[in-house]
């Protein structure tokens, strides 16, 4: 091995050296970065809601309310463990009065879909379905 390749390969371990010191430093402010993001976005889901919330009340729309009990058990608000999501299951039983008696039926006390009804997952979930 000459001097130049032994010179490139200290170089080359230096500038990983350097790499690696970099990214071990930059984790706090990586971190840092993340957890603002996350409070933007909770902070702009708010302010969404309110803005909707008051477009509503000016234009003197209410909440959308379904003239029949029922509603497809969309797959997005199914976790893999089952559990529906509450925001979307609370939309649902103001949708309808009757809805969150659907949902007492089809879950447990967790709010995890019962197994036997799995088959429901985006098919309609109303009296005669269940």
């Amino acid at each position: 091995m000459t001097t130049s390749d032994k010179h490139l390969l200290i170089k080359l371990a230096a500038a990983t050296l350097a790499g690696v010191v970099l990214w071990r430093l930059s984790k706090p402010v990586r971190d840092t970065l993340t957890s603002v993001q996350n409070g933007l976005e909770s902070t702009g889901e708010f302010i969404g809601e309110q803005l909707h919330d008051a477009s509503q009340f000016i234009h003197g729309r209410g909440d959308v309310e379904f003239t029949q009990a029922g509603f497809v058990l969309d797959e997005r608000y199914v976790a893999s463990n089952g559990k529906i999501d509450e925001w979307w299951r609370k939309t649902m039983s103001d949708a309808h009065p009757d809805n969150a008696t659907l949902f007492r039926q089809i879950t447990d006390r967790n709010g995890h879909l019962l197994p036997k009804y799995h088959h429901l997952i985006e098919k309609l979930v109303d009296e005669n379905t269940i």
